[in-house]
């Protein structure tokens, strides 16, 4: 079965290859007698030809430069100018373009709950334009990591917990990057799934959960989607580092797949010269630590042949001549960037993420004519909340929080009230400053807010800026360096002027800071609780007694050290407690919408959550909003499960909003609001409780090793096979509207065993009265076989629109990738001959029609 995966995709490459030949013959022909170009520079040479005319013209030297990354910028290689080859140059993703500005689309899990290949192609499309528009010409993504546990720091940029799932998605995607001109690079190969010691952990793992859980979505990648790039990961997998790994690289991706490209190491992730030479790993990056100088020498001594050598910057430039890069195709206008079209594909996709969980007594949609006043709850409804933290963070021009999409789109006869119940980090309730009570330093007639000097470095040199801000909340991390020439990891800025609070009484005056140090000072003595995300509290005397009407000298200083730099005052006024206001606000309106959310801080690279509650008091801020509005929604903004026990079975409404991207504002608004009806589908299972998840017992791991005893089990894989009823099924999704199902169909066009083939229909009708997206998901079941099988495995599934009344036949093909399992005995998939239950339905936990066939 891998040889037929692999044949189509030489098929495809032969076809490329002969077309590149019959140009050639033609431009030939045309040119014939005129002063020629060497073939390597023929735009219409055969690919094949253009490289053997090339590599024999590069010296040794030359070769070595080119499967490796220049330390000068750590994000390109060297470009050969004595032959005319161009660099290859790099950007992060893979949710949009880290490089400047960009268009921040969805994140990996969101486009997950999207369901649509189609859409993925989009987006693909889209982000590969803005990174050519960058004068980049690879883009580092899509990340295709399989959810093994929830606790995955870079969870949220991966698909799914399903291989077939996040396959189809990933074909889509690389087809949209490359259609473009533009590398895609799937990532990270292989089974790269926790980032506890993600340099150094062994993944000890069967080759049967290798290769039916961790592998096929990079190779539908690279056979159907026709990957030019893959990066191989961190970690180690059974001992042996993935990027030093033969059986992937070489036994596997090249020879069982026929992957023509070439593998790029993650940055930093080579840790030697000969064998990762000879194990089928082509360009390391971000420099030449291992195939520089050491490579070159271990050539010389005869460790390493130069045929590898002369492979390795075959499959560079093979690369080069398919995609254009080396003519000079690979490029896009910079208008692209963040255009009207992309951030409407960002909307399109941000709409179609957005999952509605639960809806009890029809509380979503708000109902424009009934509901008045909407009280709009929490702090993830004031932060535009578009991904987690790490390589993959886009800094977009603009993102629409969800209060903004809520007072957008709520018009002219719906009030939205605001109250931030509590911060997102923080187990205390404060609330932030009001700037009407700020005067900045200086003339200042009219003018609230405090003066805010920046500088770069620390405070020594003059300020480089100076402005009046709104006092003092700002996130560098979200919003990227504070000024040109300003590194938010080096700077500092102070704020100063006065505040004159409405009354008097004792004030709790709070800093909360992040990747950097926070002080205040009133009145010329240092007042604070700073209170640092790392878990770092500093007490200064918080409590201060300030005088009603009275002007009192503020100065702040915050010193900006890491990516995450972040600051806010705030305060904790006698008597006050944000938690009971955001609830009488609630009581007092018609209905209620908190927003609770994970960020950066919680989730991102380097890190695995610790916890799977939410963060802070949000919990709290839930219960005591739904026990005082009993029409409460709740929107949750994240990229990873948390635990619910303590307010869902009051909550009437949920949705998981993921990350939506910088339009996330308004799809959630438009959603709430019954503007569009949702139609996102969980990628991933929500638990219970930790105890519930496959991994329990092994995460994340002892002495360098994790072990993988749940084997194929993985996700609704376990849930469905142990029967543990998780918390949110894999596929779950309601709409505004309601489905019927009927008809199933299955047409055996083949029950050969060696090569079956059925093809499967089912009717699919719009029960309601509104327009709506269903997502049929198709399931198989081996009744019985020689060794363990899932209880069932997503082997299709189709999204289709309908309008009410409407009803459509949705046909879906299975061939031998629906009905195999992988035989270590033999290293080959296998399937048995007996009965197939075919499964139709909603999710995984809704199956809505069965049949079943019998291969002989």
């Amino acid at each position: 079965m891998a040889s037929k995966g692999n044949q189509i995709y030489a098929r495809k490459f032969t076809a490329i290859l002969l077309m590149s030949f019959a140009m050639c013959f033609a431009a030939r022909a045309v040119t014939a007698g005129a002063d020629e170009l060497p073939l390597y520079k023929d735009p219409a040479a055969a690919v094949e030809e253009r490289i053997d005319d090339l590599l024999p013209r590069l010296t040794l030297e030359e070769k070595i430069l080119m499967v490796h990354g220049d330390s000068k910028t750590g994000m390109d290689t060297t470009a050969i100018e004595r032959l005319g080859i161009p660099k290859l140059s790099m950007t992060d993703g893979p949710h949009g373009v880290r490089w400047g500005q960009a268009t921040a689309f969805p994140t990996g899990v969101s486009l997950g709950a999207t369901w649509n290949e189609a859409l993925l192609e989009r987006v693909g499309a889209a982000i590969g334009r803005e990174t050519l528009a960058k004068g980049r010409n690879i883009i580092l993504g899509p990340c295709i990591n399989i959810h093994r546990q929830p606790f995955g720091g870079r969870n949220f940029e991966s698909f799914s917990e399903d291989p077939f799932l996040a396959g189809r998605l990933a074909v889509g995607y690389v087809k949209g990057v490359q259609s473009q001109n533009c590398v895609a690079t799937p990532k990270h190969y292989a089974v790269n799934n926790q980032e506890v010691e993600r340099m150094t952990v062994s993944a000890e793992i069967s080759e049967r959960a290798l290769r039916e859980i961790y592998l096929p979505h990079f190779r539908m990648a690279v056979q159907e989607g026709g990957a030019w790039s893959i990066m191989c990961s961190y970690n180690r997998i059974n001992g042996t580092y993935a990027c030093e790994n033969p059986h992937l690289l070489t036994d596997i991706l090249k020879k069982e797949w026929g992957f023509q490209g070439f593998v790029m190491s993650d940055w930093g992730a080579v840790h030697s010269t000969v064998a990762t030479a000879l194990s089928g790993m082509d360009v390391e990056m971000p420099d030449g630590k291992y195939l520089g100088a050491d490579l070159l020498a271990a050539v010389k001594s005869g460790a390493v042949p130069e045929a590898q050598i002369d492979a390795m910057a075959r499959r560079v430039l093979r690369v080069m001549f398919l995609s254009g890069i080396f003519d000079g195709k690979a490029a896009a206008a910079s208008d692209w960037v963040d255009s009207p079209q992309h951030r409407a594909v960002a909307l399109d996709a941000a709409r179609e993420s957005i999952t509605l969980l639960k809806n009890e007594n029809r509380v979503l949609p708000l109902d424009r004519g009934s509901v008045k006043s909407v009280a709009v709850i929490g702090p993830g409804a004031v932060a535009a909340h578009i991904g987690g933290g790490g390589s993959s963070q886009v800094t977009p021009t603009h993102a629409v929080t969800p209060l903004e999409g809520m007072l957008a789109q709520a018009g002219p006869d719906v009030e939205v009230r605001y109250a931030l119940g509590c911060e997102t980090n923080v187990d205390i309730p404060f609330s932030a400053i009001p700037v009407e009570y700020l005067t900045p330093s200086g003339p200042s007639s009219g003018v609230t807010g405090l003066l805010a000097e920046y500088f770069e470095g620390d405070f020594a040199s003059g300020p480089g800026i100076t402005r009046v801000e709104a006092g003092v909340d700002r996130n560098w991390g979200v919003t990227g360096d504070p000024a040109p020439g300003l590194r938010r990891d080096n700077f500092s800025v102070r704020w100063t002027g006065t505040l004159t609070p409405p009354s008097s009484g004792k004030h709790k005056l709070v800093l909360l800071v992040n990747d950097g140090s926070g002080s205040l000072v009133v009145d010329g003595k240092s007042r604070a609780l700073v209170y640092a995300l790392n878990g770092v509290y500093m007490y200064k005397d918080p409590v201060v007694s300030l005088e009603g009407g009275r002007a009192h000298a503020v100065k702040v200083e915050f010193k900006g050290t890491g990516t995450r730099a972040s600051i806010k005052l705030g305060w904790i006024r006698q008597g006050d407690n944000p938690l009971e206001q955001a609830a009488r606000l609630a009581a007092d309106s018609d209905a209620a919408v908190v927003f609770v959310n994970l960020d950066r801080s919680a989730e991102g690279e380097g890190n695995d959550r610790e916890t799977l509650s939410l963060p802070g008091l949000q919990d709290e801020l839930i219960r005591m909003v739904a026990e005082a509005q009993p029409r409460t929604a709740v929107v949750f903004t994240g990229g990873t499960p948390v635990l619910m026990h303590k307010w869902l079975a009051q909550t009437p409404a949920l949705i998981a909003a993921w990350y939506p991207g910088q339009e996330g504002g308004r799809a959630i608004a438009e959603t709430l609001f019954g503007d569009i009806n949702p139609s996102g589908r969980m990628p991933v299972s929500f638990p219970v409780s930790w105890e519930q998840s496959a991994a329990y017992p092994n995460y994340p791991g002892a002495d360098g090793k994790v072990l993988y005893e749940e084997d194929i089990l993985v996700g609704y894989r376990w849930h469905d096979t142990k029967n543990v009823p998780p918390l949110f099924a894999f596929g779950h999704g309601l709409s505004y509207t309601t489905f019927d199902y009927s008809g199933l169909k299955i047409r055996l066009e083949s029950a050969d065993a060696e090569s079956p083939r059925a093809v499967v229909s089912v009717n699919v009708k719009n029960t309601g009265k509104t327009a709506g997206k269903e997502v049929v998901q198709l399931y198989v079941k081996d009744e019985k076989a020689s060794v363990l099988r899932p209880e069932q495995e997503l082997k299709e599934f189709r999204k289709i629109l309908l309008q009410p009344g409407e009803t459509k036949t949705v046909t879906m093909v299975l061939d031998s990738w629906a009905f195999s399992y992988f035989d270590e005995k033999t290293m080959k998939w296998v399937v048995e001959p007996g009965r197939f239950e075919i499964r139709v339905g909603r999710s995984s936990r809704d199956i809505r029609l069965k049949d079943k066939i019998t291969l002989k």
